[in-house]
């Protein structure tokens, strides 16, 4: 892993949704994102306040990643977020953590994205496939 950054912001504590955004978000949500910057890396701060992370997965392509916690990340749209639990459903697409403190967020050149708070770390590493689906068998997700 490159040892900086290109990407960096911290979040406030609270209860947030890890994994695809796009089966996650709710409608409210997910039109302003879908119309303005998805599919893109970055923060987005929406009409209310809520703040999301997004990170888009290496080669802009669905998979399913296992995080440095063991729990498998399902991508089909190409992005991985850290949203808030309120602005969403609950999905198996991902986790849910309840941070108690500021959480930091590090976005990596190489599809990582590195979660910090406190003492606890979460990467998930998008730069290769960690699981074939019977459905990605003979599909070059690098091509």
């Amino acid at each position: 892993m490159n040892t900086h950054p290109i990407l960096s912001y911290d979040l406030p504590s609270g209860k947030y949704f890890i994994g695809d955004i796009s089966y996650f978000l709710n409608d409210k949500y997910y039109t302003p994102l879908k119309e303005n910057l998805f599919g893109t890396t970055g923060k987005y701060t929406f009409d209310d306040g809520k703040t999301l992370v997004m990170m888009k997965t290496y080669g802009d392509t669905h998979g399913s990643w296992f995080g440095s916690n063991d729990e498998m990340y399902y991508v089909h749209a190409g992005v991985i977020g850290v949203c808030p639990l309120d602005i969403g459903y609950d999905s198996g697409n991902g986790s849910i953590h309840d941070f108690k403190n500021i959480i930091n967020i590090d976005i990596y050149e190489q599809g990582i994205l590195k979660i910090t708070c406190d003492k606890t770390k979460l990467i998930i590493d998008t730069s290769c496939d960690s699981f074939v689906e019977e459905d990605d068998i003979g599909y070059d997700s690098w091509s």
